[in-house]
């Protein structure tokens, strides 16, 4: 499998027929803003709940869903930004769809807007040391209009820059994914492959860049080779890192958990392990995901020995049968769904489908992680010294410990499984 640094972008398509006047404007990209314009007391804890609400609502129904095996890695943070830019051309049923799954209800359009904007920010300047920056941008097809509110509150509060070109043009797709490569630092290269739909009118991507060393290294001279124990199947040899310090550590119902720092500390990776007497990874997962309040509380300072694979791995998966489940079926409904708020484009606009990819690699210096979701709209016409040994599935997340917000999460049942 291709090795790519972690990074998480979102693309919204929409496509439809007929044409319209022209509207969309260009704006000036600022993937990482210079100066930290809010701090941590400025966040909206409200987004913060409603981002983890639905990331993990999203994961729980995925897993209930998704029957194949093998390991699973979605970005919450990047899916809630790409939805939440075309939550802003919903309207009436639809939009209170869209607010219900995204854990949003109590919320106005500004409050959330608003939220975005100051977590985007925070997000990018908690850790100096940590690099994550979170990007924008809006490609729309010449000849097409939008409405000038669905474009500013894009361009205002998700920074996104806004660029009216000939969708149609051979150069299209490569303009688009210079600026792809650009703000995923050049580990990402393309996602518009040409040519594009003639019915396509615009493009909405986010893009998350993550890259964090670990605040206390692993030891390359420690690592050597170890079983790591899969479901129905015979351990596999993975290299196994070491390491011994203080953690910050809890014994859950049926799972242990350790949280592993990486700079200053502020954000880290979270490991929860079923334990060896029930090392079921489903059983667990019902268990943490049935209160989220288990996944942020009762950790202690702790001495202890770690033991974790080296791993990558890499996902794909459609989210249009989990987004309905959740209760978001009206905007995939092409006889229902309203997104006239985005423009007067007939005869009407819905989701048809959305595609999300994730890449995540762990190693002795640190993590890079990495999540793809691409949004296809059409129209109609206690202290205690512990061992913990991950030598068995797993769960995990990687979160920002001053707002509490959950950038990545996954599960791991084969380390060796690209």
């Amino acid at each position: 499998m291709k090795k790519r640094l972690a990074i998480s972008f979102m693309a919204v398509l929409l496509t439809v027929t007929g044409c319209g006047g022209g509207g969309a404007m260009k704006g000036a990209a600022s993937p990482t803003p210079a100066t930290q314009m809010y701090s941590s007391d400025d966040v909206d804890k409200r987004m913060v709940q409603a981002n983890n609400k639905f990331g993990v609502a999203l994961f729980k129904e995925l897993l209930l869903s998704d029957k194949l095996s093998g390991n699973k890695v979605i970005s919450p943070l990047s899916i809630e930004n790409a939805l939440a830019m075309t939550y802003n051309g919903a309207e009436a049923e639809t939009k209170a769809a869209m607010e219900e799954v995204l854990q949003l209800k109590g919320m106005t359009l500004h409050d959330i807007n608003r939220g975005n904007q100051v977590l985007n920010d925070v997000l990018e300047h908690t850790d100096p040391s940590v690099s994550l920056s979170v990007a924008n941008s809006l490609w729309a097809s010449e000849g097409k209009e939008f409405h000038k509110p669905f474009l500013d509150n894009n361009r205002t509060f998700y920074d996104a820059e806004v660029t009216t070109l000939d969708l149609a043009s051979s150069g299209a797709p490569d303009q688009i994914n210079r600026w792809v490569k650009k703000n995923t630092n050049g580990k990402i290269e393309k996602i518009v492959e040409g040519p594009i739909d003639p019915l396509t009118v615009l493009f909405l991507i986010n893009a998350i860049y993550f890259k964090g060393e670990w605040a206390h290294p692993f030891e390359k001279e420690a690592t050597s080779e170890g079983e790591f124990f899969i479901p129905d199947g015979p351990a596999v040899q993975v290299p196994m890192m070491r390491q011994s310090g203080e953690y910050e550590y809890k014994m859950g119902e049926g799972y242990e958990a350790v949280r592993m720092p990486y700079g200053k500390g502020a954000m880290r990776m979270v490991i929860y392990l079923p334990t060896v007497k029930s090392p079921d990874l489903s059983k667990m997962m019902s268990v943490l995901l049935s209160d989220i309040d288990q996944m942020t509380k009762g950790f202690h300072m702790t001495d202890g020995q770690l033991r974790i694979p080296r791993f990558k791995s890499e996902y794909s998966v459609s989210l249009n049968d989990t987004l309905k489940a959740l209760g978001m079926e009206i905007a995939f409904d092409p006889e229902r769904a309203n997104f006239g708020n985005m423009g007067p484009i007939k005869p009407s606009l819905y989701i048809g489908e959305v595609l999300h990819k994730t890449f995540i690699e762990v190693n002795e210096q640190g993590t890079e992680a990495a999540a793809v979701t691409s949004v296809l709209m059409q129209t109609t016409s206690a202290r205690q010294s512990f061992s913990m040994e991950v030598n068995r599935p797993f769960f995990f997340t990687i979160e920002d410990g001053s707002t509490g917000t959950m950038l990545f999460m996954g599960s791991i049942e084969n380390p060796d499984q690209e």
